[in-house]
């Protein structure tokens, strides 16, 4: 049979090839991914759920998708039903065995028992597609422009992220946040202005712009100017009583006090230049608006919540946050994160960080046949795992049954019969009426079998019983 197949694959890439001439694509397939494919059908998966056509997309009930952040049913820790892969499709994890309930076990987890189905609210869900943990899709509705399904950084939660001075690359002025509102970004230290594409600059005046023949004075960008001397009939700057114009007669020189300055260099009109001291932070020179007076520009809210830096020393009082939100440490609102013990889809909605297959935990209860104590506090041995062979049976001491050469209290005898599904051999203990336990379909039971697997058609006359 092997080589039947290996003939049919061969035939098929040189028909292709062939097909494709000079200007395609060679397509090779060999024998172990033709086997593949079958048993995956076998398994029986639907392709194309858990993954994209033509990117990698596999059969059976852990399609894969294309690698690109898409979740497999094993990635979600799921054995049954349907549930969101996290790129806008759903997955197809199969379905439980005979007896067994979607979900009993844990989200998505086959086990025995009932399971009953979140709600989006108990998931704390108020968009999108959900699995409801009993192998249901929630389809939790749509958000509010300018808000998105997830724009806030929780999956499945309206919100929006916003746009922010130092991403927009504005220094000054305001913008629009994307979000619905208008967020302050500052004014420019004097002696810059906030120019029209926001950002902070100053172009530099020269002699002439200022009607200047004679000594310094400040160009309007934190520099000096020197406009020469005076000589002849008009030697003195400032003495015609024009400030650096030179003129006859003589030239008083102004204060920082008669000009009503206290910080920064000043011209003393007489050609010459006065320094008229600093200021102490968070004031700076110009910083309320006005050359070389000390001051400060209070901030806004722009959309913040909390009580925010007013970037003068004090804080402002902004907006309060909805009864399902909270504001964080950056004053935005956010949805509020869950404590340990309640349901979650994604470790961005748990306190912790950590949410341990469906529970705020704290601890990560990711590994093999472990789940989060129903407190929140703390892993614990679980019953069922999909990562376990067969039907995810866990053993008696958290690990892996079906297959540890022990038998545990689910099973028959060992490895086989009860929970795990593997059918015993003969003389193997196959429990009451355990007939589908033995691999001969023949479970005697009394006598001197007390519940042994004997070969078909035995009548268990070998235990005691005529035929």
């Amino acid at each position: 049979m092997r080589a039947l197949y290996r003939l049919v694959i061969a035939g098929f890439a040189l028909a292709l090839v062939l097909a494709l001439g000079a200007g395609g694509c060679a397509l090779t397939m060999s024998y172990d991914d033709y086997e593949d494919q079958t048993d995956a059908s076998a398994t029986g998966g639907a392709a194309g759920t858990g993954g994209t056509a033509g990117t990698g997309g596999s059969s059976g009930s852990g399609g894969g998708g294309d690698g690109g952040g898409c979740k497999t049913c094993k990635d979600l820790g799921a054995n049954c039903g349907q549930l969101p892969d996290g790129c806008g499709a759903l997955i197809d994890c199969g379905k439980c065995p005979p007896g067994e309930s979607c979900g009993a076990a844990g989200p998505n987890v086959c086990g025995k028992g009932t399971c009953t189905p979140k709600t989006c609210t108990v998931l704390g869900a108020n968009c999108g597609q959900v699995s409801d943990g009993c192998g249901k899709t929630l389809d939790c509705g749509n958000c509010t422009a300018p808000n998105q399904c997830g724009g806030g950084g929780v999956p499945n939660a309206c919100g929006c992220t916003p746009k922010t001075c130092a991403a927009t690359g504005a220094e000054c002025g305001s913008i629009d946040d994307g979000c619905g509102n208008q967020v302050s970004c500052g004014t420019c230290a004097a002696p810059a202005t906030c120019g029209t594409d926001q950002k902070c600059g100053c172009k530099p005046k020269t002699c002439t712009d200022l009607a200047a023949n004679c000594g310094s004075l400040p160009d309007g960008c934190g520099g000096t100017l020197s406009c020469g001397t005076c000589s002849g009939s008009t030697p003195v700057c400032g003495g015609g009583g024009v400030p650096n114009q030179c003129g006859a007669g003589t030239c008083t020189k102004t204060t920082c006090v008669a000009e009503g300055k206290n910080c920064g260099s000043i011209p003393d009109k007489c050609g010459g230049m006065l320094s008229c001291g600093s200021c102490i932070a968070p004031q700076s020179c110009g910083g309320g608006g006005t050359p070389n007076l000390c001051g400060c520009t209070l901030g806004t809210c722009g959309g913040k919540c909390g009580s925010p830096p007013d970037g003068c020393g004090g804080s402002l009082t902004c907006k309060g946050c909805a009864s399902t939100e909270t504001c964080n440490a950056a004053f935005q609102c956010v949805p509020a994160l869950k404590a340990n013990g309640a349901s979650c889809s994604a470790p961005g909605q748990c306190q912790s960080g950590i949410c341990a297959k469906g529970i705020c935990c704290t601890q990560d209860c990711t590994g093999t046949c472990t789940q989060c104590n129903a407190n929140g506090v703390g892993c614990t041995k679980a019953g069922y795992d999909n990562a376990c062979p067969g039907n995810g049976y866990c053993s008696d001491v958290g690990q892996c049954g079906c297959n540890n050469g022990v038998k545990d209290s689910v099973e028959t005898d060992v490895d086989c019969g009860g929970y795990c599904g593997a059918t015993c051999g003969p003389n193997q203990q196959c429990g009451p009426n355990g007939d589908s336990n033995c691999a001969s379909g023949n479970c005697c039971g009394g006598g001197s079998c007390n519940n042994i697997c004997k070969p078909p058609g035995s009548c268990c006359s070998m235990c005691g019983f005529s035929c």
